[in-house]
């Protein structure tokens, strides 16, 4: 589980889209969430129900997160402490309550280690509990570190003074500590199950750094050649340099005087593996077999083995892999969505408004505002029910349950169907 730290004024992430086909449950911070009263609507097909099997209401809840089998949900409080709740989905019990010391925004759970982090989201206050009955085991102050990551019962921390470190879940005791630049973005991949396997850490300077992330070694470093952009865009008619790393690659865009050029390196020693001229520059992405860079004109896929231009589509806005081989493209909005053949580029269906979360689709009814039906799986024959919320984009999957939260205190959770 990843938590996007957005305290430092960093380079923009270099990622291929800006709406990720997954609303995940810690690596985005929830923004402030504008629903409406969620009810069970809609026909759902025999045999393959949407049950709701939870709805919280009274206060209005401020941040949730959907664990196997439990909903936690934090209070929006009028004073400087919030209160903290577990739900048992199916009998709508609650385990456990208890008050933090500080206001609550953000909530993310890791399954593996049992850990709870309450965050305050206008600062970096953030307090530790232990998921099973609510402990609080330790405390992160305005003035200490941001964190960037909860995952494997480890935390992995960043601040002007301490560096980059990584501490015990539950404890809060130094494993490692590595000394960064203030002004550098931290890289590491956070797609599968667990802790990452390294860290690039890529300074505004041009320095690149890649760490081991369980003991902090160094795997290698070197240098760029020329300092990133901290606030130039790419397309912006301005000379641009941003790195963005792909797998075990960091590419290098650059844009001088109107001229675009892309290198690919290969980490963690950063030797050079080929180098276009005459590409868009902007922010790179994985799409799979290919990669996808997206500036002010479109999105353009390249040939990883040589930068070639494989297609590109005027006015989109990202495109981004997804599961089972394929390519989710976004178009005028991140919500208007199509599916694409990632090798040719071509559009082989127009999803419309649609969000996604752990393979569930949510996609928008285009004649009853706010209601948004549901389907186990893109491909998935069968709409298991609808139901009626303006914040489809901060739903949460933890199968086989379905969390959506509203502004009005009323957090509802769905059985989804079996697949």
């Amino acid at each position: 589980m990843a938590l996007i730290d957005l305290d430092y004024p960093l380079p923009p992430a270099r990622t291929g889209t800006r709406r990720p086909p997954r609303v995940p449950r810690a690596a985005l911070l929830l923004p402030a969430i504008a629903a409406l009263l969620i009810t069970l609507g809609g026909a759902a097909p025999p045999g393959r129900p949407l049950v709701q099997v939870l709805s919280i209401g009274g206060t209005a809840t401020a941040g949730f997160s959907l664990a196997p089998g439990a909903l936690f949900a934090a209070e929006l409080g009028a004073g400087a402490s919030a209160g903290i709740r577990r739900y048992d989905v199916e009998s709508g019990r609650v385990v456990w309550s208890v008050t933090v010391p500080h206001v609550v925004k953000h909530l993310w759970y890791d399954e593996s280690s049992g850990l709870l982090l309450a965050r305050a989201g206008d600062t970096a206050r953030t307090t530790v509990l232990d998921g099973a009955d609510g402990r609080q085991l330790w405390h992160l102050g305005d003035a200490e570190s941001s964190i960037l990551m909860l995952a494997g019962g480890q935390v992995l921390l960043r601040g002007d003074r301490t560096g980059l470190r990584l501490v015990d879940g539950r404890t809060g005791g130094l494993i490692w500590r590595v000394p960064i630049a203030a002004r550098a973005d931290v890289h590491y991949d956070d797609g599968a199950p667990g802790p990452p396997q390294r860290i690039t850490v890529v300074g505004l300077d041009g320095h690149v750094l890649t760490l081991r992330y369980a003991d902090g070694a160094r795997l290698g470093e070197g240098e760029l050649g020329v300092p990133l952009s901290a606030e130039t865009e790419p397309g912006s008619g301005a000379d641009y340099a941003g790195a963005s790393i792909v797998g075990d690659r960091l590419y290098l865009s650059r844009e001088e005087r109107g001229q675009g050029v892309l290198t690919a390196f290969r980490l963690p020693g950063l030797t050079v593996i080929w180098r276009r001229s005459g590409v868009p520059s902007g922010y790179l992405g994985d799409c799979g077999a290919v990669v996808c860079v997206t500036d002010s004109t479109g999105v353009t896929a390249l040939d990883p083995a040589d930068g070639s231009v494989r297609w590109s589509h005027p006015g989109w806005i990202g495109a981004v892999a997804f599961p089972g081989g394929r390519l989710m493209g976004y178009e005028g909005t991140p919500e208007q969505a199509a599916e694409v053949d990632a090798t040719t580029g071509e559009v082989l269906r127009r999803i419309g408004p649609t969000q996604w979360a752990d393979g569930v689709e949510l996609r928008e009814d285009r004649t009853t505002a706010e209601r948004v039906w549901i389907r186990r799986d893109v491909r998935g024959a069968g709409v298991a029910g609808a139901i009626t919320t303006a914040g489809a984009y901060a739903c949460d999957v933890e199968p086989p349950y379905l969390a959506c939260p509203t502004i009005f205190g009323a957090t509802g959770v769905w059985r989804l169907p079996a697949t």
